[in-house]
């Protein structure tokens, strides 16, 4: 007999994810992440007997409560990353797209009722408080807004210091190469590389996207990362036991407009938007001497950040402190949801 569970489908950004309660999560009776693998349809590389998109980033789920401290955050929350085709779900760390659709799925799911524009919430995996705001209030349970999340005090926020590796830039060893990186957590632990150090077949135009050969290389240098980090003992672990931490981005001299253009893999696969925990760990870290975004851009203090990625410009804000403490991190999405219903699983 397969339990059933109320479920919505829920868009954030360029996300898309299967949002529950967490109360719904427990009673079920089954582990977290069998529960995540079933509700995506994640063991088959196309989701075809689940709800996930076939892509990493249409393939989240999300775990949602009323905050355990109403005081402090109205939400709890926590976001499982899956990668279709694999048995793997990683908890650790966040999505920035589907943070901002949190409210408006708690609205929808009888969780809160606002009075007001700004909902407070916590990642439970990261311990961090994130401020979701919308013009108008009313709009939190129209099923469709537009959202402002606001991190505070972002930086350190999984692995508990802003650059795990100690400096703003480090090296790590991919094949007997050394290659040039900054690793920095801000919301999210990130590996940022130069497209240069990055690339050898694939061209630095950004409507292009990576060459085959070097899509493996930068896998190897996120999971070479994830060794020098202490996360896994051996590269080959890390797609495995840390496939969401850290991320990895690739950076080179910004066009069209842009401050930077960007490439991203998430869980090992080439996408063509930029995360948006990318996006402001990127707005943060190129305020900050010494790092690899901050040489890439002409003038290193500035509000808001333009970033140029395969499906079209992001932007993200920072507040850095002249000491390099990251203040806030802020990007604005727009969210709908898209179903809601009953799953069996």
């Amino acid at each position: 007999m397969r339990a059933s569970l109320p479920v919505m489908v829920v868009r954030g950004g360029t996300s898309r994810g299967v949002f529950i309660r967490k109360e719904d999560a427990i009673a079920s009776g089954l582990d977290l992440d069998e529960l995540a693998l079933r509700l995506v349809g994640a063991r088959d590389m196309s989701c075809t007997d689940g709800l996930g998109g076939g892509q990493p980033t249409t393939s989240k789920v999300v775990l949602v409560n009323i905050g355990e401290d109403r005081s402090d955050h109205e939400l709890d929350f926590s976001v499982g990353n899956l990668s279709p085709g694999t048995h793997v779900v990683d908890w650790q760390g966040t999505c920035g797209n589907l943070t901002a659709a949190v409210p408006l799925y708690a609205a929808a799911a009888g969780l809160i009722t606002k009075q007001n524009q700004i909902v407070r919430m916590r990642n439970l995996s990261t311990g961090r408080t994130v401020h979701a705001s919308t013009p108008n209030s009313s709009l939190w349970g129209s099923g469709e807004a537009s959202v402002r999340t606001s991190y505070i005090e972002p930086g350190g926020a999984t692995v508990k210091t802003t650059f795990p590796l100690g400096a703003h830039q480090n090296t790590v060893c991919v094949d007997g190469e050394e290659i040039q990186v900054t690793v920095a957590d801000i919301t999210h632990p990130y590996v940022i590389v130069s497209a240069k150090s990055a690339f050898r077949h694939s061209d630095s135009s950004i409507s292009a996207g990576m060459h085959e050969s070097d899509v493996t290389r930068v896998q190897e240098i996120r999971d070479a990362t994830a060794v020098a980090m202490g996360l896994v003992e051996s590269r080959s672990e890390a797609a495995l036991r840390s496939p969401a931490m850290p991320r990895i981005l690739v950076v080179g001299n910004g066009s069209g407009g842009a401050d930077l253009n960007v490439w991203a893999l998430s869980m090992g696969v080439p996408i063509l938007t930029i995360p948006v925990s990318g996006a402001m760990c990127l707005a943060a870290t190129r305020s900050i001497a010494g790092t690899i975004p901050s040489q890439l851009v002409a003038g290193m203090s500035k509000a808001e950040t333009s970033l140029l990625g395969r499906s079209g410009m992001v932007y993200a804000r920072a507040d850095v402190d002249p000491d390099g403490t990251v203040a806030t991190v802020s990007v604005d999405r727009t969210c709908r949801i898209i179903l809601e219903g009953v799953a069996r699983i």
